[in-house]
């Protein structure tokens, strides 16, 4: 009776040290990368606002299908995991825990969240714990006990019963039945990078940088999404359709690439596209080539290859897909993009000090020449141009 006495006190005295606890996503996120990414960036902003730890878990986008992506590469793309969240759970007994403290967190339906951004306050009178329990897990350094963030996933938020997050022990019933839609709401996720893309990109393992010669450039161009292929066995990629003037604006791109070119500048450029056989892709490539005469060496087939290749380059040209703008964010070189190509909630990486946003010509190009002159001196310093 003393020993498990003493097991409880010693998880509700780790519950309660905020110092100690520790943050991991854990919820399903929803849609691709994109989507997925700005839910982990809610759970990253309420740990740093909090003064919580964050453990990075793999990143797992629920919808890899439509999306065209495989399930699990883009599981290490913030480095390994630190934590590997937990399913089972057990009850604190007589016997020693085999691993840290854990507490899925989850948000009571019965209370209601308007601000657009992270207020901590706020949050934590809605936030509550659906399980508690102890992970057979190692411990993790410094962490005493570990906040599983499941919030909006609707596997756990309805019909759960739930604790007061200071109160892993005391629980009630207080989260009703509710259908997954229901659990869905836009203040789950965040795409504000501002005070964030900082510890992503610290996380984000990229290869050692290199002297400045010739710029490695990535155009973006993406179709769209397809659900499912056609019933006569025609190709996903056959049966997207430009987005209206999508291809147009990436000509405009490349023609600022070329004047780029033109100012001596030697730029190695290649199109990554999700639908790289697609008819436009190829008059893109096309022109591409027509405008700086080098061609980059294309990367692996594989989204992951794309992704890594955007996020290092030394020039990175996006248009309006969240896919492109999460490698923008990662990019610590130079980005070609606009707030009028993205959507309103993505609007802000393009405040990040390395983004050029799109203008005449001639303009733009003189702005990319002089980031990039910047980059090169960086480089041959060792130093860092962002």
């Amino acid at each position: 009776m003393r020993a498990a006495l003493v097991v409880v006190l010693r998880a509700l005295a780790a519950a309660a040290d905020n110092a100690t606890d520790c943050v991991a996503f854990c919820g399903r996120g929803e849609g691709g990368l994109s989507n997925t990414f700005a839910f982990l960036n809610m759970a990253y902003a309420y740990a740093r606002q909090s003064g919580r730890r964050f453990l990075v878990t793999a990143l797992a986008p629920p919808d890899v299908a439509k999306h065209g992506l495989v399930e699990t590469e883009f599981a290490d793309v913030l480095g390994p995991p630190e934590w590997t969240c937990a399913s089972r759970l057990s009850a604190p007994k007589a016997r020693a825990p085999r691993g840290p403290f854990v507490r899925d967190v989850a948000w009571n339906r019965n209370r209601k969240y308007f601000q657009r951004g992270v207020d901590v306050a706020a949050l934590e009178k809605g936030l509550e714990v659906t399980r508690s329990g102890f992970a057979r897990a190692p411990p993790v350094a410094g962490c005493a006990s570990v906040l599983q963030w499941r919030v909006s996933d609707p596997r756990v938020t309805c019909g759960a019963d739930q604790a007061a997050l200071a109160k892993p022990f005391a629980h009630r019933r207080s989260i009703r039945n509710c259908t997954a839609a229901q659990t869905k709401a836009r203040f789950w996720l965040s795409y504000d990078y501002a005070a964030t893309r900082r510890f992503f990109r610290g996380r984000y393992p990229r290869p050692p940088r290199r002297p400045l010669g010739a710029v490695r450039a990535v155009l973006h161009y993406r179709l769209g999404d397809v659900e499912a292929p056609a019933a006569d066995g025609t190709s996903l990629h056959a049966l997207k359709v430009e987005k209206r003037g999508a291809l147009d604006a990436a000509l405009a791109d490349v023609a600022v690439l070329g004047a780029l070119a033109a100012r001596g500048w030697t730029v190695a450029a290649r199109v990554a596209s999700d639908s790289p056989g697609h008819a436009e892709v190829a008059a893109l490539e096309r022109a591409l080539a027509a405008a700086v005469g080098a061609a980059a060496p294309p990367a692996p087939a594989s989204a992951r290859a794309d992704f890594d290749d955007m996020a290092t380059a030394d020039l990175l040209v996006c248009g309006g897909s969240g896919f492109c703008h999460v490698a923008a964010m990662l990019n610590e070189n130079v980005v070609l993009g606009d707030e009028s190509a993205l959507p309103r909630a993505h609007a802000r990486y393009a405040g990040a000090d390395n983004v050029v946003p799109r203008g005449a010509v001639a303009a733009t190009a003189d702005a990319l020449a002089a980031k990039l002159a910047a980059l090169r001196r960086a480089r041959a310093t060792g130093a860092r141009a962002v």
